[in-house]
């Protein structure tokens, strides 16, 4: 079984995003392409994966690890991701909400609503 078209998931990461939160989504989408895979011989892969940054190719992580993206924000509406994973740090709550980073989506995730973190959980 082969799938035609993959779910394509894009996962947004910048300076100082928490490593885990880029690479639990990448391996977790990738561990369901493998089980896919298992499960359906001969299957291609269910989810087609990318990792993109805001404005440069190359990113620090909180660990103050180098991570090179397969793409940037900007490429984001050639890519026509089905989901998009903004991934966690310090930053995350603000970089969701500003207008500069919303405007550059895809016209069609513009009625996506940023959702919110609590601090109390």
């Amino acid at each position: 079984m082969n799938i035609q078209n993959p779910i394509k998931v894009a996962v947004l990461a910048y300076d100082g995003a928490n490593a885990v939160d880029i690479f639990g989504p990448l391996q977790a989408f990738a561990s369901a392409n493998e089980m896919y895979r298992r499960i359906h011989s001969e299957a291609s892969d269910i989810y087609e994966i990318k990792l993109f940054s805001l404005t440069e190719l190359q990113i620090r992580l909180h660990t103050q690890t180098s991570v090179l993206t397969d793409g940037l924000l900007v490429d984001l509406a050639d890519y026509q991701a089905d989901t998009i994973i903004i991934s966690g740090g310090e930053s995350a709550p603000l970089l969701a909400s500003q207008s500069e980073i919303i405007s550059k989506l895809p016209v069609s995730y513009t009625h996506l609503r940023a959702h919110e973190t609590r601090e109390d959980l």
